[in-house]
């Protein structure tokens, strides 16, 4: 045997050993073990060993030396602690798989429930550095949140409700991390990501499901996990401290996610954090004391000021109506300041608070709610003629529930007025359109806030409705393992929280496929209007075999030339030509970048000969790009600025060109019945001011499209688009046939 592997297996055995003496030898004396030979170690010598060892270990000797470390701990000073763990934490690093051995030993009782500082921060810190590192290799934070969650778990059930209590309250920012952990993923691991969904989904057909754990992985087991616990800790006398100061540090992170984003787009980091956050207020809500309602509710009608994502703006008025709702004195110095005129409330956000106050129309017993709604609807009736339509649709909205709801007795005249305006709101065709529309709305009318309290509801419906990505929704079967685990039971999730939703409304949405999408919804929203159609798995509808597919014109003409070299004497398929020069599209008066752009790409697809615009810059403008679809790379497009444009037209004029406006005058001819010139310049006019009369006392002829409808005019690339076809129409098409 060489020398190396000689030494690297004695030294391994040298751990066995060491870790079978730590584990099974009596201590007959504090602080000592007793070998077979009869030596006599002191523990804290064993843990200098280890300590000084752990830069010379191998990778496989690494988890036993942690091992030892762990058992070695209880007797060690907290001094030495510190830099030993710290040490360790440097090698794991760049050898993962001891990870579960370092976190035993992280997590120790001993530094897990003591209350020195200098050992709180160490879990701090390190547990952070664990979750970072979690970011960007998949399954590691499961390891932090599992063996946490045991921890004190195991504590509890020994009767240590008080220390877990007080670990609990040092290191609610961890627990905070862990509620809201996971990024948006990185498109190179989508493919990956996707492939295991799949196979996750064909269930008990592939034998790698019936091996696995648990049909959740990743994010979302790290997310569950807590939540399970947390909804256990809840549910258990002396938790009440902890839960107050747990659901003050969501409200502050909230606040501090709104104040570093006001704008975040839907599904973006800011949005999933602040959706994992509010799902976590919500699900331990019924556990909380009420000594803190008024704060609580206070901070959330304050953060529905600001700009939200719907199920974010959702969870938030859910929130608000179940803390008000067990706090009715805080209706008046809350909610109904925001619905007087000088508010200082944003207009724009009224609605959260009409949604909020339609909802406590449900909280209370009869008596209860008619009062409510005797002082509600005077502030809300004005609300109804609000020059903002959102605004004003749903104060008409509250205003009919709230009248039928606090109706009570015989009707005086202001009773009958208010029942008149009422009647119309419902009647009325637009009115009652506009009303029809909020039935469907999931916030509004669909969720009802007091009996809709249940997991199935924040983790799956929800989100679904709201356009969230598939990684965001749980659903039941999932979530059912970790209940079970953590004590929630199979019912749910504890006594005040079911586990399923009764609500067939939400139910039915969700079945008729009004769910978001994947990444951006694509896929989902195909087989939702696929579904709603008819259409079959097949892509076929009804009886027969006769059906029509899409087909995408391919242009050979660009690459004609090419193609006659690659392949001599091959025959290529017939193309329509573009008449030399022959249609020249003038839009230098037109100053909406996206209307050039789209013009753009008409003008290519139907052949015209030139382009003109007033400035050259515009073809590098992102907007400009995103309509034109690289239509600027096959069009000749050349630059007229609007001092040279009378001089240009009569150049034109003068090479032969017919002179063509795009404009409504007294002697414009249709046209269904204009004749295109082959030589033809089509003068389109600025976006709300047309053609100039200068430029028009210039033209040959000028040209209208024929209107049937009530507005006054189309948008200029409409006409423009509509006008080069026509032109292409007479020319192009005739000349290739």
């Amino acid at each position: 045997m060489e020398w190396g592997p000689l030494v690297e297996w004695c030294e391994a055995q040298t751990w066995t050993a060491t870790h079978y003496c730590l584990r099974h030898q009596s201590q007959r004396e504090a602080g000592d073990v007793r070998s077979d030979d009869g030596c006599r170690w002191e523990i804290c010598d064993i843990w200098e060993l280890c300590a000084e060892r752990v830069d010379c270990v191998t990778g496989r000797q690494l988890p036993t030396l942690l091992d030892c470390l762990c058992l070695a701990l209880p007797f060690v000073e907290v001094s030495n602690i510190s830099s030993t763990v710290t040490g360790c934490w440097r090698i794991v690093k760049d050898c993962l798989s001891s990870l579960p051995s370092f976190l035993s030993l992280l997590l120790h009782p001993h530094i897990l429930f003591s209350s020195d500082s200098l050992l709180v921060e160490l879990v701090g810190k390190l547990c952070s550095e664990v979750l970072e590192l979690g970011e960007r290799r998949a399954g590691l934070t499961n390891f932090l949140a599992s063996t946490l969650c045991a921890s004190w778990r195991g504590e509890w059930e020994r009767g240590g409700e008080e220390r877990v209590v007080q670990s609990l309250l040092r290191h609610r920012q961890l627990i905070l991390e862990l509620c809201c952990f996971g990024g948006i993923g990185i498109r190179s691991m989508r493919s990956q990501e996707d492939g295991e969904e799949f196979v996750r989904l064909l269930g008990d057909q592939v034998a790698a499901n019936s091996a696995a754990n648990s049909c959740l992985h990743g994010d979302c087991r790290v997310r569950l996990t807590i939540l399970s616990f947390l909804v256990g800790v809840a549910s258990r006398r002396g938790s009440s401290h902890f839960l107050s100061q747990f659901s003050r540090e969501i409200m502050e992170k909230l606040s501090d996610l709104t104040a570093t984003k006001p704008r975040y787009f839907i599904n973006s980091l800011t949005h999933r954090r602040k959706q994992r956050l509010l799902q976590t207020l919500l699900l331990l809500l019924p556990h909380l004391p009420s000594e803190g309602d008024e704060d609580l509710a206070g901070r959330t009608l304050q953060l529905l000021g600001s700009d939200n994502q719907p199920s974010v703006r959702h969870l938030l008025e859910w929130t608000a109506s179940v803390l008000l709702a067990r706090q009715p004195h805080l209706v008046s110095s809350l909610l109904l300041p925001a619905l007087l005129p000088d508010s200082q409330f944003r207009l724009s956000r009224l609605q959260s608070v009409f949604t909020v106050a339609l909802h406590l129309t449900q909280a209370w017993d009869h008596a209860h709610t008619v009062r409510y709604c005797k002082t509600l609807l005077p502030l809300v009736f004005p609300w109804t003629t609000c020059h903002h339509f959102l605004v004003r649709l749903y104060a008409q909205k509250t205003a009919q529930v709230v009248w039928e709801e606090g109706r009570e007795g015989e009707e005086g005249q202001l009773e009958g007025f208010i029942n008149s305006c009422i009647m119309f709101m419902r009647e009325h065709s637009d009115a009652a359109r506009s009303s029809h529309k909020l039935e469907a709305n999931v916030g509004l009318s669909l969720l009802r806030p007091f009996s809709d309290l249940s997991v199935q509801a924040l983790f799956d419906y929800l989100p679904r409705l709201c356009g969230a990505v598939d990684s965001e929704c749980v659903s039941v079967e999932e979530l059912r393992h970790f209940w079970e685990q953590w004590g929630g039971g199979e019912g749910g999730v504890g006594e005040k929280v079911p586990l399923y939703c009764d609500n067939g409304a939400l139910r039915e949405m969700v079945k008729r496929g009004g769910v978001g999408g994947g990444e951006g919804g694509k896929g989902d929203d195909t087989r939702s209007i696929a579904h709603q159609l008819g259409v079959g798995e097949d892509g076929v509808e009804g009886e027969g075999d006769r059906g029509d597919i899409q087909k995408k014109i391919t242009r050979w003409a660009s690459g004609a030339g090419v193609m006659e070299e690659l392949f001599p004497g091959r025959r290529l398929p017939v193309e329509t030509s573009k008449v030399a020069g022959g249609l020249v599209v003038v839009a230098s008066l037109l100053t909406k970048i996206p209307n050039l752009g789209g013009l753009c790409r008409t003008c290519e697809i139907f052949g015209a000969g030139q382009l003109v615009v007033s400035s050259l810059s515009v073809v590098d403008d992102p907007q400009f790009s995103a309509l034109s679809v690289s239509a600027q790379h096959w069009l000749n497009i050349s630059e007229v600025r609007l001092p040279k444009l009378p001089s240009y037209l009569l150049a034109m004029r003068r090479a032969g060109y017919q002179l063509v406006g795009a404009e409504q005058t007294a002697q414009s001819k249709s046209i269904t019945s204009y004749s295109f010139q082959p030589l033809t310049l089509l003068l389109l006019g600025n976006e709300r001011e047309g053609i100039p009369v200068q430029l028009l006392q210039l033209l040959d002829e000028c040209v209208e499209i024929p209107q049937l409808g009530v507005i006054r005019s189309l948008n200029v690339h409409v006409s423009g688009a509509l006008l080069v076809w026509e032109y292409c129409k007479q020319h192009l098409h005739t000349s290739s046939t």
